[in-house]
């Protein structure tokens, strides 16, 4: 297996400190032999427990540890598990008493070496002092880390969970706070008064105080640090490897001074005022412990044969080493002379007891040794020792986050229900990128050493605005149905696809701005990189290093402030440097890069590709940045920066579709900038994180945790294990905040005249014209992108698809009138952003099905129904039915007694045409009395008597009459032999009987025709129907899949519905979670059907009643609890469950009115804690307690 990064770094940089050691104990050898001092062995001991404490590290990267191993998770482990678990433990215990005593063993070498300095002065006593507390609080730790989990085998129990205080040791974390630090400090200052007393320069005192100032910093920064890391589990992997590295600069410090004479002769320190010369003589004699004083300007006794002195001399305290041009300072080697004594002369000199010598130490300089003296020059000796050695403080407490760091194996960087995030960068934009947005601008951002940000603005399309109606569609209408009804299906498709269908043969389709890309000089292999989403406040980010420097970057969708903007810094001042340009695949018009006025910026003008007189669609986008301290320059279509820690960075895009003229639209431009500069990136990020918050914070779901620690994998192989796998709850629950995230970055109501909604690619696409046009595909895709909105609490993101329907709705009924001969609106199976209603194109099972207006206006309704907006459905939802209705009214023809569509089809699919009809054999898609048609129109006139009710509206009105009067001429749904409803008129032979499309279904999910609480035999004749389709099987894309969970779950059978939810899982999700059609072309549809659907198997109301837990799947959930969701009516529902049943809920009322409840398969339950049934009238604000009838509250 390779190693880590992290092992490697730590691994080399321990050889490096051996070797530093081994070079210590060499230079010592050569020059004391092995008349070692104290600070001598503590060095050894630090290698010994140092060595201890990285294979304490492997051992638990290896083994892991309890921490986080809750008694669900133990529950699953087996025992060889739980034994490495133990083991792994049992190293963490032993590796926090390794590390203690390294720390320690490191402040006796300073304590031993302090102890030399302050020889025969005052300060003596203090290290003394200091030293006795040091050793207790020593002991003190170790109690606390052997006595704060007794009895002590908790600390390494698995099963069961021996709680927090013995698997996080929160005590040992504070008591190592208290009594490492404040010893340090107690260490530090030991120095101070020899500093402020010794005869140095002012400056050369400040530069020396401010290095032991500088060290007492960094000792208090690392210690924030270590606090900041232990709330932010991200941080901690960054402080880990430092640990490591500061680790290392104590090792060096301490050791340095010790080595250093065995690379160089100069000198490390002189007097003030001494001369020194090569040429002075050394007389010596001993002191009474066998030391020879080796005297400057004596006798030359200690001069080698050749009459030099000797280079190679030492004091008692050998940590200084002076050669022959050295400081003339007291210097002591080891002798069997006649020991010495100190007289109170009158100059302090030394004399000795044998020889009777005057001047044991013999100064030719021309100032006066007195005692004091002394003492500050042998402080001073050896100052710049006591520097080295100082910034060994700084290290000590990240030892301790290292080893709990690496012992976290359970618990994940990042929660695993609410963060995508990967180790890698993207290398395919569908596979990888991460997506934000504001509702109108979306950015993909792919993470790679140099960035690439994927630009869209929802209005940059492919082109202006297109007449598609069908010049003989009118005519040929009458006589197209008559083929039909008299059983020449191929004669009458064929008839519709020459004069039926449009000349030009599709909508406009969506595009992109282009890809703003960022070049910072840094190769691909990055060290400690991480690149991350935050489903529930909308930001993404990328980290890692790279030349020891740490690199971020974030990334932010403002609402607000209607921009993008991204932050990029480096742990190193002025070390980020960028070029930055823009880049499309075609049709760029202008690309320039500026640093006028002092803005610096990029700006770049593109076309959708027509010439300027077909109007095509022009659109400008801005990228400004701002780096303080930075160098900035352009250079064509390039800003470079260079020198920077911080760059900033905001984009916007305009085009023509919203306003006149381009000095209009770049105005826009400009105004956003300038206000986006002007705030800041702080302020901007804040409300823009504050806004989206506010949205996706509002209802949360939790499915219980993922065994294995499967929750805290990377996010790509979370997506690869669920393949097979599909016991990863907290993936689930993070693909539904995905697709509530994607819905509030995609479609916003803005204060604009125009937002226009997600479509199929939601508001994130790469090429110049996306997959399937990114249109508005009305036949399924469109309306569930939005069945999500108002039961997850996200209504209003549903507003801009009413924008678009206003938009469309005049272009709807210039193609019923001109196509139809009809009043009213109609839509075909697709718009685009000019609202184009017409037919697509001559994929003929796509193309004649004129209900889509029918489908959409039902969220109009269904918003009525989840906000209570009367006046919304007074002035949007009711006029919009009535248009709807009135072409239907008109369009339809008898048929058997009934009142039928045609041509038309169920979308998509094809049926063999049977014997008696022809072309028999043939696959045909069209034909007229569409049981899905008649689905949708009875819910159009059931809603327009519905809305006229409420709004109390006369029953002498016209419109409500004609409603009234055509509901009943409706054909019911019809049930074919083998107990199925029927998808065509008559019981025609399948061709694909695993279609996608689900559509004679509709009634089930998203209608209520088919609910079992409505129509009991319709409902099972629908899951007759979903059964067949699913066993040949459908699903084949990931949006049926997804619509297979929502169908599912309205015939309340949670087990099956969470079948398609493993289906989905199991080949639809690429890495970066988004949906696929096919498992390799993104298509966003089936990510809001999942979230819809997961949330339908919690809450369900669309039969008139608050439905909790309809289909608990509870085998595979059997613990959890939602939050925030909402019921139509306008009610907010909480409900926990617990081993599969029903635990609690909570309802409130937010406009009050009537209540009706059920609780999974109509349990009988309580009412704030009374029996309740039947209709609960409620008040605005009433809050309702249910629970069990066994469950008293």
């Amino acid at each position: 297996m390779m190693a880590t990064p992290f092992q490697t770094e730590a691994w080399t940089e321990y050889g490096l400190g051996v070797l530093i050691i081994l070079l210590r104990i060499f230079a010592r050898w050569k020059i004391v032999g092995f008349n070692w001092q104290g600070d001598d062995y503590f060095a050894v001991l630090c290698l010994v427990f140092w060595t201890l404490e990285l294979c304490m590290l492997e051992l638990i990267g290896q083994n892991g540890t309890n921490i986080g191993i809750t008694d669900e998770i133990g529950a699953a482990l087996t025992p060889e598990e739980i034994a490495k678990f133990e083991f792994g433990s049992k190293c963490l215990l032993a590796g926090w008493n390794f590390y203690v005593t390294l720390i320690w063993c490191l402040k006796a070498c300073i304590l031993f070496f302090f102890s030399r300095i302050t020889l025969a002065t005052r300060q003596q006593k203090i290290v003394k002092w200091t030293a006795g507390l040091t050793i207790l609080a020593y002991f003190g730790v170790v109690i606390v880390i052997w006595s704060h989990c007794t009895p002590v085998q908790r600390n390494w129990q698995v099963v069961p969970y021996p709680g927090d205080e013995c698997t996080l040791a929160v005590a040992n974390y504070l008591t190592l706070v208290v009594l490492n630090i404040s010893t340090d400090m107690l260490i530090v200052s030991i120095p101070l008064p020899l500093l402020w007393a010794v005869k140095l320069s002012l400056k050369r005192k400040l530069a020396i105080g401010l290095l032991l100032c500088s060290g007492i910093f960094v000792m208090i920064a690392a210690l924030l640090r270590c606090i900041l890391s232990l709330k932010d589990i991200e941080g901690i992997n960054v402080s880990t490897i430092w640990a490591i590295r500061e680790t290392f600069v104590g090792i060096i410090a301490v050791n340095a001074a010790c080595i250093r004479p065995l690379f160089s002769s100069a000198h490390w320190l002189r007097s003030s005022k001494g001369s020194s010369g090569a040429n002075r003589k050394y007389t010596g004699s001993s002191d009474k412990y066998g030391h020879q004083l080796v005297t400057i300007g004596g006798g030359g006794q200690n001069a080698d044969r050749s009459g030099f002195p000797s280079k190679r001399r030492y004091n008692k305290y050998n940590m200084t080493e002076l050669d022959n041009n050295s400081s003339e300072e007291q210097i002591v080697k080891p002798s069997d002379s006649t020991p010495w004594s100190q007289n109170g002369g009158r100059n302090g000199s030394l004399t000795s007891k044998s020889s009777g010598q005057q001047g044991g130490i013999v100064v030719t300089t021309t100032y006066e040794v007195r005692p004091e003296n002394r003492e500050h020059r042998r402080s001073l000796s050896s100052l710049h020792d006591l520097m080295n050695s100082f910034a060994m403080h700084s290290s000590r407490f990240f030892v301790m986050v290292a080893l709990t760091g690496t012992a976290s194996n359970v618990l994940a960087a990042f929660d695993g229900s609410r963060f995508l995030w990967y180790k890698s960068p993207s290398t395919e934009w569908e596979q990888g990128a991460l997506p934000i947005g504001n509702g109108r601008l979306g950015g993909t951002i792919w993470g790679g050493a140099n960035e690439t940000l994927t630009l869209n603005e929802n209005s940059i399309w492919s082109g202006p605005i297109q007449d598609r109606t069908p010049p003989n569609a009118l005519a040929a209408l009458p006589v197209t149905r008559e083929l039909f009804v008299a059983g020449k299906i191929t004669e009458g498709g064929q008839l519709v696809l020459r004069n039926m269908t449009p000349t030009e043969k599709s909508e406009r389709q969506f595009g992109y701005f282009g890809n703003l890309n960022f070049d910072f000089g840094h190769p691909n292999d990055l060290d400690n990189y991480i690149r991350w989403l935050d489903t529930r406040k909308g930001n993404t980010g990328v980290g890692y290093t790279y030349g020891g420097v740490n690199y971020t970057r974030e990334f932010i969708a403002s609402y607000p402030a209607g921009v993008l903007a991204a932050r990029f810094k480096s742990s190193k001042e002025g070390a980020l440097n960028l070029s930055a340009s823009f880049s499309r695949l075609s049709n760029i018009l202008v690309n320039v890069a500026s640093t006028a006025g002092g803005v610096n910026s990029i700006t770049m003008l593109g076309s959708s590709g027509q010439p300027l007189e077909e109007n095509p669609i022009l659109f400008t986008g801005q990228a400004r940045f701002i780096a303080p301290g930075a160098d900035i320059s352009a250079t064509d279509s390039t800003v470079s920066v260079t020198g920077a820690t911080i760059i900033d960075v905001f984009f916007d895009a305009e085009s023509n579709y919203r306003y006149s003229s381009q000095g209009d639209w770049e105005a826009e431009v400009k105004r956003k900038l300038d206000a986006a500069s002007s705030q800041g990136y702080e302020r901007l990020r804040e409300d823009a994180l504050a806004d989206s918050t506010r949205l996706l914070e509002r209802a949360s779901i939790d499915l219980g945790k993922s065994p294995d620690g499967l929750a805290s994998f990377p996010t790509d192989k979370r997506v690869a294990l669920a393949r097979n796998d599909s016991r990863d709850n907290e993936l689930t629950t993070l693909v539904w905040n995905y697709g509530r995230h994607m819905l509030v970055a995609a479609s916003r109501n803005t204060e604009a005249d125009i937002d226009l909604p997600a479509n199929l690619q939601g508001i994130w696409n790469n090429k110049t014209t996306a997959a399937w046009g990114g249109k508005y595909t009305i036949n399924i895709n469109t309306e569930m992108n939005y069945w999500l909105a108002g039961q997850t609490n996200l209504i209003e993101t549903q507003v801009p698809l009413f924008d678009l329907m206003k938009i469309a709705n005049p272009r709807g009924k210039e193609m019923a009138k001109r196509m139809y001969g009809c009043d009213g609106t109609m839509f075909h199976h697709n718009l685009d952003l000019w609202g184009d209603p017409g037919a697509t194109d001559n994929y003929t099972s796509s193309t004649m099905w004129p209900m889509g207006a029918a489908w959409l206006v039902q969220h109009m309704v269904d918003h009525y129904r989840f906000t209570g907006d009367k006046d919304f459905l007074s002035k949007v939802a009711y006029p919009y039915l009535i248009d709807v209705a009135m072409f239907y009214e008109c369009y339809t023809f008898e048929h058997e007694g009934w009142r039928v569509t045609g041509p038309s089809l169920s979308p998509e699919n094809n049926f063999i045409v049977p014997g008696n009809f022809s072309v028999a054999g043939r696959a045909e898609p069209m034909d007229i009395d569409i049981p899905m048609d008649n689905q949708l129109m009875h819910d159009v006139f059931s809603a327009v008597i519905e809305a006229a009710d409420i709004l109390e509206i006369s029953d002498s009105d016209p419109d409500l009459i004609k409603a009234k009067e055509f509901l009943p001429l409706i054909k019911p749904a019809q049930i074919g032999s083998k107990g199925q409803i029927l998808e065509w008129r008559y019981e025609y032979q399948e061709k694909d009987a695993a279609h996608r499309h689900i559509s004679p279904l509709y009634s089930l999910h998203p209608g209520k025709q088919f609910s079992p609480l409505v129509n009991s035999t319709l409902s099972k004749a629908a899951e007759v129907l979903l059964d067949r389709r699913r066993a040949a099987g459908s699903g084949s894309t990931g949006w049926s899949r997804t619509w297979m969970i929502n169908m599912y779950a309205r015939a309340f059978r949670g087990a099956d519905a969470w079948e398609e939810v493993k289906g989905w899982f199991a080949t639809f999700p690429t890495a970066n979670l988004w949906n696929t059609d096919n498992g390799k072309t993104f298509q966003i549809d089936g990510n809001y059907g999942f979230t819809s659907g997961i949330t339908e198997m919690l809450l369900q109301s669309h039969a008139d009643v608050v439905h909790i837990l309809p289909a608990l799947p509870a085998e595979a959930v059997p613990n959890g609890k939602a939050t925030g969701l909402v019921a139509r009516g306008n009610f907010v529902v909480d409900v926990e469950w617990k081993d599969g049943v029903f635990k609690s809920a909570k309802v409130v009322a937010r406009i009050g009115g009537e209540l009706r409840l059920r609780v999974g398969n109509g349990e009988v339950f309580l009412v704030d804690n009374e029996a309740w049934s039947g209709p609960i009238q409620t008040a605005a604000g009433d809050s309702l307690r249910i629970a069990p009838v066994n469950k008293v509250e």
